[in-house]
């Protein structure tokens, strides 16, 4: 289980590029929601989007932010990403209903 003092390292990861260690982490994370109950799954499955993202792993990055948005149909965030991902994957016609729904819900 991560320690709050690892959690907050997270985004530090991010700073460093170490995409691969920082889904590890949200993965751990995402393990232990039970006894995490202060964390938003939504939004760890959007982070953890982002980090393979920006591993460009795409269809990765597509499933989770997919996820986070079957969890919370509000997170605009994920829609936002989500919407990135068809973008650069080719799907102009699902990153734009995407782009729009993430507009509508801010």
């Amino acid at each position: 289980m991560l320690f709050l003092s690892q959690q907050r390292s997270l985004p530090k990861l991010f700073e460093l590029n170490n995409y691969p260690k920082a889904i590890e982490d949200y993965n751990l994370i995402l393990g232990n929601t039970q006894q995490n109950a202060n964390f938003n799954q939504a939004d760890i499955y959007n982070e953890t989007g982002l980090a393979y993202l920006m591993s460009k792993d795409m269809h990765k990055a597509m499933a989770d932010f997919s996820y986070a948005i079957y969890i919370d149909a509000g997170n605009s965030r994920a829609y936002y990403n989500r919407g990135c991902v068809c973008s650069k994957m080719g799907n102009i016609k699902g990153a734009m209903a995407d782009f729009s729904m993430s507009n509508d819900l801010r």
